[in-house]
């Protein structure tokens, strides 16, 4: 069962915020509205698809309180997110003679509440605002924490203000209304949640996807409120930004980012992250701290909610360098990413600096490897057959010797050792083992394969089969037989020969 409270979450030192849980949009939120900032009137800005589905039900119920309302539309989409948006804005509420005791609300997405929140934070150098997400993504991200603003041709959120609402209204009736792509959108960053600070909660996620999908209440909202609430820690803890921890709250978004910025409006904003936070996760597992099995759980489980995780493959790398050159937690010129030690557990509670090159290497399509000279050295890969397998062809592929220790011993190494020694000119002796059977010696060919003698049988060993393949491309000439038993000629090969093929 789901422990879970009823209860406000607070935001701030002084509980200047407050979620809410239990008012509707259709009823109750109006009069909750007016009772906790009163004013002389409110004006709501929302998106014309909102609007359509509960916007003027909206306004009935907010001026059957005796209160004066006046409502602006934008256009729906991240377009409408610029500054002449807000100027337009700004310059009707002048015309209509609005003054500093009214109240904004924010009706809508994350574009609607990130700009609504933007013009109260400067117009008359500051007004009260309230948020009434109709996204799951603006719930559990955009209306929560005070970050408001607009986006530039450089990049999303570059212009803005620390501004927090008054109240943020998450009606739990909206889930059900969302379509599909919106609702995984939303998902994107629950996962974002789990993954920096609750592995309860990613374990919940991992293993309850259907009822999840199925838009089961008390599970989404459970789901909700647990994000919403380490959102309002952080940010209780680093309002400004000012110790770094607020953050991490951004991690995933440092690749997201970039992609949004060149695949908008294709993409929408938790697709962009979904693949960023996997993006991140490899980051982290290239520095040497997570394990790999744990971005594979990351990776899967953004896969469970019908969320992308590899990059299209058109995308320029160095455009994507450039939008990250000026991500906002980058300092002194240098990028900076948060990164994981495990699943709910960060490296460090702020963005640690990255390598620049090793991000460029993380999001490349491909890796053009270049000869480095003899390698005089020793490897001990972990105990997988599959990177036993990897291991061996690049050592015996290599210049010099190379010592491995602790190989996996299994059918599927010895049939890869085997093959490698009849494609080698010193065969057997290119592969010796030493002290007591427990390094095997690789004397490598530097690339300097032969045509062997007689097929090479793999067995049933797939991994052999797969790398294998590869490497005998490397034959100068001459024609090579693989083989295997009945069950390995049934595997399927045609993906991998099709691309050998054409390159």
């Amino acid at each position: 069962s789901l422990e879970m409270s009823s209860s406000p979450i607070y935001v701030g030192q002084d509980k200047e915020s407050v979620v809410l849980f239990e008012f509707t949009i259709a009823d109750s939120i109006a009069a909750d509205v007016v009772k906790r900032a009163k004013a002389a009137r409110y004006v709501i800005v929302s998106d014309e698809h909102v609007w359509k589905a509960c916007g003027e039900t909206f306004m009935g119920t907010l001026e059957a309180q005796g209160v004066k309302v006046l409502y602006k539309l934008i256009p729906s989409g991240e377009s409408s997110k610029t500054r002449a948006t807000k100027e337009r804005i700004e310059d009707w509420m002048l015309e209509q003679e609005c003054t500093r005791d009214t109240v904004l609300i924010a009706l809508g997405g994350g574009v609607v509440g990130d700009l609504t929140g933007f013009l109260a934070a400067t117009y008359m150098r500051g007004i009260r605002f309230v948020q009434i997400p109709t996204s799951l993504l603006a719930m559990v991200d955009a209306s929560v924490g005070g970050k408001t603003g607009v986006n530039t041709p450089k990049g999303k959120n570059l212009i803005g203000s620390f501004h927090q609402p008054v109240a943020v209204y998450v009606d739990p009736l909206v889930f059900h209304t969302l379509p599909d792509r919106q609702f995984n959108n939303g998902m994107a960053e629950v996962i974002k949640c789990a993954c920096i600070r609750n592995p309860k909660m990613f374990e919940v996620l991992e293993t309850r996807s259907e009822a999840v999908l199925a838009r089961d209440p008390e599970l989404v909202l459970y789901l909700v409120r647990e994000s919403i609430a380490i959102k309002a820690q952080v940010v209780t803890e680093d309002y400004q930004e000012l110790l770094g921890l607020r953050g991490i709250l951004n991690w995933g978004h440092t690749v997201g980012h970039a992609v949004e910025a060149l695949m908008q409006p294709e993409m929408l904003h938790g697709e962009c992250v979904s693949i960023g936070c996997v993006k991140e996760a490899a980051l982290s597992r290239a520095l040497g701290h997570l394990h790999p099995s744990a971005v594979g759980r990351i990776t899967r489980c953004f896969q469970l909610y019908k969320l992308p995780v590899v990059l299209p493959p058109h995308l320029d790398v160095d455009a994507m360098m450039r939008g990250m050159a000026v991500d906002k937690k980058n300092t002194d010129g240098k990028l900076k990413c948060v990164l994981l030690s495990g699943i709910g557990t960060l490296f460090e509670d702020k963005a640690s600096p990255v390598d620049a090159q090793l991000m460029r290497l993380v999001i490349a399509p491909c890796v053009q490897v270049h000869p480095s000279g003899p390698i005089s050295g020793s490897v001990r890969p972990p105990g997988s057959k599959s990177i036993s397998n990897r291991v061996l062809p690049l050592a015996a592929l290599g210049k010099g010797t190379c010592s491995i220790s602790g190989l996996l011993h299994s059918d599927d190494t010895q049939r890869m050792m085997e093959c490698l020694s009849l494609l080698m000119e010193h065969g057997d002796s290119a592969l010796e083992w030493v002290e007591g059977g427990s390094v095997l010696r690789v004397n490598g060919c530097g690339g300097a394969l032969r045509c062997p003698s007689k097929a090479l049988y793999m067995g049933n060993s797939g991994t052999t089969a797969r790398f294998l393949t590869s490497v005998v491309c490397l034959v100068p000439e001459g024609e090579i037989l693989l083989t295997g038993n009945p069950r390995m000629c049934e595997r399927p090969a045609a993906d991998l020969v099709e691309a050998l093929k054409a390159h």
